[in-house]
């Protein structure tokens, strides 16, 4: 028999697998769509990880499970209606092995919630292998059967049915853009279109293959299907940006996360189905998650940069973002040019004669002979020499050692080379001021 094989045993051919599809929810493969195994991957992922938790933990002293066969038995019971009670019975009347009662009772328990877990993929608990994000639902009537503890949790919305639609733009891509919210794919269909972490994350319930192939009687009547819808809501088969962003996410490098791509080819969702009346089972999640959508609280520039809904405030923030940038830059600078007046104001000379100084240090090379010559003809001639004169002067001097003939100075030259130490008045040159005598003359 394909399933009796040992639980703990990796990997499962494809051929066992189909085997275990039909004993946990006995589906009938003879009609026109059999079982497509590949479309199961994400499932046999959690349903490895499951079993080999149970299986590996404290070696096994919290499951009887040992076989595929071991967990179908359990299933079929469970989905046939019986009672906690009764299927407890059952595999107490079964253990032949010499333990004690309360060993047997726990290694009961462990079964009956973990088949649970498998076929309903709602974590039904608490196990002690399992480190549970949030409480597990309780199956502690004994007289209840697993139909009631699921029909009791997924109860339909008291909330009163509202005008409400929702946008072709509510997407799980466009929630995280705009509102900043991080999806985080769960295994717990309790955690679909859960809220968690101070309205930072979602959690999105991602088996489609699972929610299609679920006729089974433990499930309230159209939680399957609304399910589907919601999907379909949130992933539009059509939508570029979300199928580029899903096959990004889920295909880089680092992220071995084993995704039921089967969320990309959801139903399309038109005209009437997108009333939040419509949903009973998901409404009031659906309507918090609106809530957050429609007033998102950025978390950073490019969540304000992609959120252009109201393009009124996207322009009055960016022109606002624009000149806080030019005022902070224009500011910068001004600093800057503060901070070298400051410097320049600290090097100021502090009497005329430092000022003369600098006037003198500037110049170099061989125009140096020709402002020393002029400076000192103003200090031993008479306070007005004629420019034609001064310039004879230079033509006839032969101290002075001038390379090109041509390059006589000319009035101009000595307006430029001596700065502001001589000037020009009336047709005749001076100097500037009594006191550059008087420096000449120390």
């Amino acid at each position: 028999m394909a399933l009796d094989r040992r639980a703990n045993e990796d990997p499962i051919p494809e051929s066992i697998r189909v085997e275990i599809i039909k004993g946990l929810w006995q589906c009938n493969t003879a009609g026109e769509h059999p079982i497509d195994i590949k479309r199961w991957d994400a499932f046999f992922s959690y349903y490895t990880a499951e079993r080999k938790k149970a299986i590996a933990y404290s070696r096994g002293e919290y499951t009887t499970v040992r076989k595929h066969q071991d967990i179908t038995a359990i299933a079929n019971k469970l989905e046939g209606g019986c009672t906690k009670e009764e299927v407890t019975q059952s595999l107490l009347s079964l253990d032949t092995q010499q333990r004690s009662k309360e060993a047997k009772i726990r290694m009961v328990e462990g079964s009956l919630r973990l088949v649970a877990r498998l076929i309903s993929m709602v974590d039904i608990g608490p196990l002690p292998y399992c480190v549970q994000g949030r409480a597990p639902i309780l199956w502690s009537n004994a007289n209840s059967g697993l139909n009631s503890v699921l029909e009791e949790y997924f109860q339909k919305s008291s909330t009163s049915e509202q005008e409400i639609k929702f946008g072709e733009d509510f997407t799980a891509f466009n929630i995280q853009q705009f509102a900043g919210l991080q999806i985080q794919w769960t295994n717990n269909l309790a955690n679909h279109l859960r809220v968690m972490d101070n309205d930072t994350t979602l959690c999105l319930f991602y088996h489609v293959t699972f929610l299609r192939h679920q006729n089974s009687a433990i499930f309230p009547e159209g939680l399957m299907e609304e399910t589907l819808r919601t999907l379909a809501l949130l992933f539009p088969r059509n939508d570029k940006n979300t199928r580029k962003w899903l096959l990004t996410d889920c295909f880089s490098t680092n992220n071995i996360f084993c995704l039921d791509m089967q969320i990309l080819n959801g139903e399309r969702v038109i005209g009437e189905q997108r009333r939040a009346e419509t949903y009973e089972f998901w409404r009031d999640e659906l309507l918090t998650l609106k809530e957050i959508f429609d007033k998102p609280r950025p978390t950073s520039l490019v969540h304000f940069w992609y959120d252009r809904r109201n393009k009124a405030q996207w322009y009055t923030f960016w022109i606002a973002v624009l000149i806080l940038c030019l005022t902070i830059f224009f500011g910068l600078i001004q600093s800057i040019e503060d901070a070298q007046r400051r410097k320049a104001l600290k090097e100021l000379p502090k009497t005329l004669h430092e000022s003369y100084d600098r006037i003198l240090l500037r110049v170099v090379g061989f125009n140096a002979p020709i402002v020393v010559k002029t400076l000192q003809w103003f200090a031993f001639s008479t306070p007005y020499i004629e420019v034609d004169a001064l310039l004879e002067a230079f033509s006839i001097d032969g101290e002075i050692s001038i390379p090109d003939p041509e390059a006589q100075p000319t009035e101009e030259d000595l307006l430029t080379l001596c700065g502001s130490l001589i000037r020009k008045t009336n047709g005749h040159l001076e100097l500037a001021h009594f006191t550059v005598l008087e420096y000449l003359k120390t």
